[in-house]
């Protein structure tokens, strides 16, 4: 089996990343929020956190599913153009 080139890699990347990034996102979002939901004193300082954490959680969703329908075609072609050059 002959190496992969750097454009086969990253579109390789692109491909397999998104969905379950997504994925993960979503669950560790669930889990969170349940673990925060069931403390009965939460604190400033928690809620703070609270808020950090889904802002960055909202953030790699967004990301995941920008991902999927630019980073998927963007890696279609980038594995096709690297199969190309062999």
């Amino acid at each position: 089996m002959s190496k992969m080139n750097s454009q086969q890699k990253i579109g390789i990347a692109l491909l397999a990343v998104p969905i379950p990034l997504l994925a993960i996102t979503l669950a560790c979002y669930a889990i969170f929020s349940f673990v925060i939901a069931t403390m009965t004193d939460a604190s400033t300082s928690v809620l703070l956190l609270t808020n950090i954490v889904n802002v960055i959680l909202s953030a790699l969703g967004i990301v995941a599913l920008i991902g999927i329908p630019i980073g998927m075609p963007i890696g279609a072609i980038l594995l096709v153009m690297g199969a190309k050059k062999k």
